[in-house]
């Protein structure tokens, strides 16, 4: 059976790495896995906390006829939500290392293995089609471990904490890698019974590792995001402006000293400042000791 892209026979191959068809972990548990992912996971910057389905997927130039196939089959099969529980902590075990990563409960990976099952047939291929070993085995990875020493435990430890988190996934995301080489979100596709709420919080974005935010307002000052429709409530009785200014004062041992460039630097961050009536805050790069205790001072003063 080969998947169709209006009337016309399209031909798919799962065979590139440039694309995916993945499982998006909602924005609300992306903080708690990428606290690990952020030390162990190379792919980290790269990628959000995701089960791929389809990886390696097709070549960016089949994305559109493969949109389509998939949109129609998960339509006409009116495929449902999944239930996703993770209930445990595996390891793949490569030549030179290992990858430790969250495990879907059985009936999870049921779901999910149905699923992809499901779309592949759609486009065309085989079951084993994009696979290492001609098995689907959905995972979500947390990072990698030598192969010497207990590093391996040490890492599996930790993932253990992880352990019980569970979500309901109402959309697949289609991604593409861009330049820089992140996975990009480009496309969702609805999975039957799709809540707005819950695909809003959906993190398509690589989660840059920022703790929750807070929001400010006169007569509350700073309180917690609690959800979109409190901040929105504040921000309409307090409207007010935000200047960040942003500058990389050279902490190194070869640049000049700090002292003899603090007041230019003094100069520059004052005279921006003082154009603008709204909130200030201002970031600093590559400090020392040195340099925050001269900037502090001056700033306190």
């Amino acid at each position: 059976m080969a998947g169709t892209f209006g009337s016309q026979p399209t031909q798919f191959r799962l065979t590139s790495t440039q694309t995916a068809l993945a499982l998006i972990l909602p924005k609300r548990l992306c903080s708690e896995i990428n606290s690990l992912r952020r030390v162990y996971d190379k792919s980290y910057s790269k990628w959000t906390p995701h089960i791929n389905i389809l990886y390696p997927f097709v070549e960016p130039l089949s994305l559109p006829g493969a949109i389509r196939v998939l949109t129609d089959c998960l339509w006409d099969k009116q495929q449902s939500s999944i239930n996703v529980s993770i209930d445990e902590v595996d390891v793949f075990r490569h030549r030179k290392n290992a990858t430790v990563f969250l495990k879907p409960n059985v009936e999870s990976t049921e779901m999910l293995c149905q699923l992809r099952s499901l779309l592949v047939e759609s486009l065309g291929c085989k079951e084993g089609d994009g696979t290492h070993d001609g098995v689907y085995r959905p995972h979500m990875s947390v990072g990698q471990a030598t192969l010497t020493g207990d590093s391996i435990k040490k890492l599996v430890g930790k993932a253990e904490k992880l352990v019980g988190i569970a979500w309901r996934g109402y959309s697949l995301v289609i991604m593409q890698r861009s330049p820089s080489g992140k996975m990009e979100p480009i496309e969702e596709l609805p999975l039957g019974d799709k809540e707005p709420l819950e695909n809003a919080e959906i993190c398509t974005l690589i989660d840059t590792g920022w703790s929750p935010c807070s929001s400010f307002a006169s007569e509350i000052v700073w309180a917690p995001i609690l959800a979109s429709v409190a901040e929105q409530s504040i921000m309409e009785k307090s409207p007010f402006d935000v200047s960040i200014l942003t500058y990389n004062i050279m902490a190194e041992s070869y640049a000049p000293a700090f002292f003899s460039r603090l007041p230019l630097i003094i100069d520059a961050i004052s005279g921006l400042a003082a154009r603008s009536n709204s909130v200030k805050v201002l970031c600093l790069q590559e400090v020392n000791e040195e340099s925050e205790y001269l900037v502090t001072n001056y700033f306190s003063s």
